[in-house]
């Protein structure tokens, strides 16, 4: 934001994390990070230094005090904006924040936690591919059959099931079907995920009949 940029500025830093910036996976080093804080006010006794490399010569006992804390947003409200937009980012991070404890973060420590969940489902990890948390990849695998099954289990999930369907776009309303099925029967109706790749689209989740009846459903082209 402005604050930032004045700070950066502020700093000589401004020039150094727009190159940065460009380059994916890019982050400040502890030196840029020091003088950024010096910048916004927040006082720095000695160097800059990586925890990780000096983590065995704190004392267990010494005294540590929490200088800010920051709570990320509900579950929910995170994944309404995943699937409402289709939040590539927010799809990885939440993906590798299941295997964060004990950690590292990573798709591959995720993975076995999302087969353990899918296996209580019914889902045979012969039946899937895993490749990463947003779905870009083209090593992934998934079958519609698989799909309604994941919307089958969480519509008899009473816990979860208004907060998951929440986060779907609705038919002709918001997120990625906003502008599709206007004017239709579908509209309003149908609440359901968009999928999007080169030479392949995907729409499932959950739709009512005229008649009152809910049904499930999962289409991959």
């Amino acid at each position: 934001d402005e604050r930032v940029e004045w700070a950066l500025r502020k700093a000589a830093l401004w020039g150094e994390v727009k190159d940065k910036l460009k380059q994916s996976g890019s982050s400040l080093s502890g030196g840029q990070q020091q003088r950024l804080c010096i910048a916004r006010g927040i006082a720095i006794n000695g160097e800059a230094a990586d925890l990780d490399d000096i983590a065995g010569s704190l004392a267990a006992t010494a005294e540590r005090r929490t200088i800010v804390e920051t709570k990320s947003p509900s579950l929910g409200d995170i994944g309404t904006v995943l699937m409402k937009v289709s939040q590539n980012l927010y799809a990885e991070t939440v993906f590798k924040a299941i295997g964060a404890q004990p950690g590292p973060a990573s798709v591959a420590a995720s993975r076995p936690l999302a087969e353990q969940t899918l296996a209580s489902w019914g889902i045979a990890p012969g039946q899937y591919r895993i490749a990463d948390g947003s779905g870009l990849s083209r090593v992934n695998f998934v079958s519609a059959q698989m799909i309604v099954r994941i919307l089958r289990a969480m519509a008899s999930d009473p816990r979860n099931l208004a907060t998951f369907e929440a986060t779907l776009p609705i038919a002709g309303k918001d997120g990625t079907l906003s502008g599709r099925m206007k004017g239709t029967h579908a509209e309003d109706v149908v609440h359901a995920k968009t999928g999007t790749l080169g030479h392949v689209r995907a729409l499932s989740g959950y739709l009512t009949t005229t008649a009152g009846e809910r049904l499930v459903f999962s289409m991959i082209a």
